[in-house]
C-alpha cells in the first residue's frame, strides 16, 4: 500500500478496469492537486517573510551607516580639535 494514496495499491489499480480505474486515477490526482495548492501556499508564505526581512535588513543597514557616519564625524571632529 502506497503511503502517499492509503487504500490504493499498485495490484489493485492495475487489476481494476474502465470506471473504477478512471475513479482511482481522479482519487490521485486530486491527493496531488491538494498538495500542490498547499505546497504553493507555503511558497508564497516564504517569499513573503523573505522580502519582509529584505525590507528590514536595508532600513537597518541604512541606520546603522548614518550612526556610524556620525559617530565617525563626532570623534574626528573632536580629535582635530584636540590636537589643533
Amino acid at each position: 500500500m502506497s503511503e502517499e494514496f492509503p487504500g490504493i495499491s499498485k495490484d489493485t489499480y492495475l487489476k481494476s478496469s474502465g470506471e473504477s480505474q478512471d475513479g482511482l486515477t481522479y482519487d490521485m490526482l486530486t491527493i496531488i492537486h491538494h498538495g500542490m495548492i498547499e505546497m504553493s501556499t507555503r511558497v508564497t508564505a516564504l517569499e513573503n517573510d523573505f522580502k519582509d526581512k529584505k525590507k528590514r535588513d536595508t532600513v537597518l543597514t541604512a541606520t546603522m551607516g548614518l550612526i556610524g557616519g556620525a559617530i565617525a564625524f563626532f570623534i574626528q571632529t573632536s580629535a582635530f580639535k584636540k590636537i589643533v
